[in-house]
């Protein structure tokens, strides 16, 4: 088997992996973001004085940021809305295939984008609430 038969038959793990490689970078900016502010409030707690309580949020993790561009109450709402049309053009797609190989595919990507539609709108419609 070739490169490019290879590329033909799996070119979609490009966005898995890219997702996995966003997440590592994602990972190690706040470990990062975590041990700056650390050695902040190190640093104040040494000249005696009290760190803010934002710093201390950051320290402990809270992404009160932003630093994502997401807020996350409209999170779960956002995923929903991509998750149906994901699972919308999949099952389009698989309507108008030429072959029924590529019609079960389809079939499949539009009914796990739906399920998953439905897993993220049952938890913006009954998960935690942000604070």
């Amino acid at each position: 088997m070739s490169f490019d038969d290879l590329f033909v038959r799996f070119w979609w793990l490009i966005f898995p992996l890219f997702g996995m490689i966003w997440a590592f970078v994602e990972l190690t900016q706040s470990g990062r973001r975590s041990k700056q502010a650390m050695d902040v409030i190190k640093s104040l707690v040494e000249q005696g004085k009290d760190p803010p309580v934002e710093l201390l949020d950051i320290a402990a993790g809270d992404r009160s940021d932003n630093s994502s561009g997401w807020d996350r109450a409209q999170t779960p709402a956002a995923a929903v809305v991509v998750n149906t049309a994901l699972a919308v053009g999949f099952g389009l797609a698989s309507r108008f295939a030429n072959n029924s190989n590529t019609q079960e595919v389809f079939f499949v990507l539009a009914a796990v984008f739906g399920v998953i539609a439905l897993g993220f709108f049952f938890i913006a419609m009954f998960g935690p609430r942000p604070k």
